[in-house]
């Protein structure tokens, strides 16, 4: 009994879902303002403004770039001193 009783109004349930409206999509060319702090101050807040798309893209590039230097990145600990040197821009010369 108790079955039937689950059974009916899981299928109540999902009927009303169904019958609920999907949300609209926002409007990609919506111009959006947020307020961003910068890194290094406690005071600096600025406010950027863009559209729904424009932000997508931005994080879109962040993702890309973050994935793009862990794929990328180099281990200094499999490397020498003079591998290290090199990989951070300074040139290193062994005498012989």
């Amino acid at each position: 009994m108790r079955s039937i009783v689950i059974l009916g109004s899981a299928l109540i349930s999902s009927a009303a879902a169904a019958e609920a409206p999907a949300p609209a999509a926002p409007n990609p060319s919506e111009r959006v303002c947020v307020v961003v702090s910068e890194t290094g101050t406690r005071l600096g807040r600025v406010r950027r403004c863009g559209t729904r798309a424009q932000w997508v893209q931005q994080r879109r590039d962040v993702r890309e770039a973050i994935a793009s230097g862990q794929v990328n990145q180099i281990n200094p600990q499999n490397m020498g001193p003079a591998e290290r040197a090199v990989s951070a821009g300074r040139n290193y010369f062994i005498p012989h």
